[in-house]
Order: structure tokens, then sequence, then C-alpha cells
């Protein structure tokens, strides 16, 4: 069965190139394009990862991860950080304070492999090498 994939992007045209990655591929990929719409739909559906841009109209990636992390319901959610501003020292530490999400970031732009493998470890971690 597919896995469910909420892409939050308000570029059209990242938000596209991600939908041509996910064709051949066992995701099925729904796109919104400000984070009031993101908290609205996790709210109504049941997704297994979301993809996150931090610069959103109306509420920024930064206040979704905050209601989120808020939300009990959300405890352990996988999110991918994609997005121009990961990084920077002070997105990197504001991002890693999150304790209730389980949070990867990947700096835009990348390569489709380089996505898939970090959507593919947030989904299934016990597929991550693990450290001898």
């Amino acid at each position: 069965m597919a896995k469910k994939v909420l892409v939050v992007e308000d570029d059209q045209d990242v938000a596209g190139m991600f939908l041509d990655m996910f064709i051949q591929s066992d995701f099925s990929p729904e796109v919104v394009n400000d984070g009031k719409k993101a908290l609205e739909l996790l709210g109504k559906k049941k997704f297994d990862l979301m993809i996150l841009d931090l610069m959103l109209p109306k509420m920024s990636g930064e206040d979704v991860l905050r209601n989120l992390e808020a939300d009990s319901r959300f405890k352990g959610f996988p999110i991918l950080v994609n997005s121009t501003k990961v990084g920077t020292s002070w997105n990197d530490e504001f991002l890693r304070g999150f304790k209730n999400l389980r949070i990867e970031l990947l700096q835009r732009p990348c390569s489709p492999e380089i996505l898939f493998d970090a959507i593919r470890a947030l989904i299934n971690p016990s597929t991550e090498k693990k450290a001898s």
C-alpha cells in the first residue's frame, strides 16, 4: 500500500517537482500551499510523513511545527524539513529543539535519491544504519 505524504510547499514549481518525483514511487502525495491548510488537513486525514517548507504564506513552517509539537496526536510524527533555510546554524538548532516530532533536515536543492533515502529513513527508522 502506498505511503501517504503531505507536501507543504507554496512554490508551484517545487511542488510540481515533488509530484513528478513521486509518480513512479510507492508514495502517494497530497500538496497544500500554506501552513494553515497543512494543519487543517492533518486534522482530517492520516499521513505517514510530511515534507515541510519553512517559508510559507499565512503560517510559517516553524509555526506548523510548534502546533504539531503541542498536539499529543502527533507525537513521533515524521517530518522532512526541506528548505533553503536548512543549514543555517540558527534554524538547525531551532529545528532540533522539537522533542515530540521526528524531524530530519534536508537542504534544498537535493537529488531525488537523497530525498527518497531521507523519506524512507523517516518512515522506516529501523532501516537506518546503526553506528557501531
